[in-house]
């Protein structure tokens, strides 16, 4: 089941809800039987890892989204079982609990001895992310943003190299929303109609780090109905097998929360155009600390500007190039 939790949860919830529970067995094996997932009357997902006798009883009711508790159910036969029951508590929590799933999956091949200890285990682990605090939905613009860097980082899944969601370093504060050995992409996005205007933050953001190449990513967004959002792309992402855990923490730490989607599915935008730049190559609009007198520099408390690349194709490079740029090797 490792990779595969959420297709099996789908095939669950594709007729009527059951009476009571209905399961499906993975190819994931404990001491007494193999793991399965299912659903109940309620909608509610679950995860059912069967037990010995040996085994004692666990329970952990204190998270808000996933609870574990230990319950007696029946076979097809009519046998009595014990299982460790894990339940998904709040439907906006499904694809996060997906992920939780074939993690907890893994780790039970690694140790299917001691079942019960190794769910109390892994749920301490993702207790922050299952159980989010409510905060405001991101504004317009972050969104747009975020957009625009998903866009990104689909382009470069697929492309070979090093693990995509590891290039994505924007949501941990880096100089550049992604960066390799090699290389480094900074993603903007604009609603500008006429002309590609971008804002830049600070005079380290277009600046490229020893013996690297910079290139500037733009999108050039028209609020639309039928366009994209962000948790269109974040369902395509999911689908292309990144790391489901990975990703949703990374978009967490940007703000971004599975339930607030349903809000985020209203705010669509197409792309009227997609252009990239080669950042340091003679002549590129842009300020760097190097151009700034150093007791100006003592001074200055911000700096930001906007850039109008309408004048500048001269630089233009296919997004492509910058893609692959970040996966080349040293």
């Amino acid at each position: 089941m490792t990779g595969g939790a959420e297709e099996m949860f789908r095939r669950l919830e594709a007729t009527d809800p059951p009476r009571e529970m209905r399961v499906l067995d993975s190819a994931v094996e404990v001491a007494a039987g193999p793991v399965a997932v299912g659903i109940d009357a309620s909608g509610r997902r679950h995860l059912l890892i069967p037990l010995t006798d040996r085994h004692p009883t666990v329970q952990d009711t204190t998270s808000r989204g996933v609870t574990v508790t230990t319950r007696s159910l029946e076979d097809d036969s009519g046998h009595p079982g014990r299982y460790t029951d894990v339940v998904c508590q709040l439907p906006e929590l499904n694809d996060i609990f997906a992920a939780f799933t074939d993690d907890l999956s893994r780790q039970l091949q690694r140790r299917p001895g001691d079942p019960g200890r190794v769910c109390l285990e892994l749920l301490h682990r993702w207790r922050e992310l299952l159980s989010p605090a409510p905060g405001p939905i991101l504004g317009p613009e972050a969104l747009l943003g975020l957009l625009a860097e998903l866009h990104f980082l689909e382009m470069i899944c697929g492309l070979g190299g090093p693990e995509p969601l590891q290039l994505w370093t924007g949501p941990h504060k880096a100089r550049a929303d992604f960066t390799s050995v090699t290389a480094a992409v900074e993603v903007k996005a604009t609603m500008h109609r006429d002309r590609l205007v971008v804002g830049v933050h600070g005079a380290d953001q277009l600046e490229e780090r020893p013996g690297t190449d910079l290139y500037l990513y733009v999108e050039q967004f028209e609020r639309d109905s039928a366009g994209d959002s962000v948790p269109d792309v974040v369902d395509r992402l999911l689908g292309t097998g990144l790391d489901r855990r990975i990703l949703l923490d990374a978009l967490a730490t940007v703000g971004y929360r599975s339930d607030d989607a349903d809000a985020y599915r209203q705010d669509r935008h197409r792309v009227k155009r997609a252009a990239a730049y080669h950042v340091n190559s003679p002549g590129f609009p842009r300020v760097t600390s190097g151009q700034l007198d150093a007791s100006l520099q003592q001074h200055l408390v911000r700096l930001n500007y906007s850039i109008d690349l309408s004048a500048f194709d001269r630089h233009l490079t296919a997004p492509s190039t910058a893609a692959a740029a970040l996966m080349e090797q040293p």
